[in-house]
């Protein structure tokens, strides 16, 4: 999305405190879900004895040390340090960038 295509559609939220407050909950509680779901997931099915819990925790942890390593020799910049970086994502630390849209802030 372009910078004005951001800025006109977000204009509306960014004017009204109320819709501001809803997106930032929104984004919030969105978050939480998934930081609950997948440790749910893993719990039931290791209460149920199923043979899925091997691949449901060996392929992301694989996937976080390979994503992980390979950020690290690539050192790429990211695509908002590229182009326009949007206003929508705050970052102070190089530890902020990735995974990108964690810690979303508006202005």
């Amino acid at each position: 999305m372009y910078a004005e295509q951001y800025r006109r559609v977000s204009e509306p939220l960014r004017r009204d405190p109320r819709a501001k407050s809803l997106v930032l909950h929104a984004n919030s509680l969105l978050t939480a879900v998934g930081y609950i779901a997948y440790p749910l997931l893993v719990i039931l099915l290791a209460a149920t004895g199923s043979p899925l819990l091997v691949r449901a925790v060996a392929i992301p942890a694989a996937a976080f040390v390979a994503v992980s390593l390979l950020r690290r020799v690539l050192d790429a910049p990211r695509p908002y340090e590229r182009r326009h970086r949007s206003d929508h994502f705050i970052r102070t630390r190089r530890a902020d960038r990735f995974p990108a849209g964690t810690h979303s802030r508006w202005r």
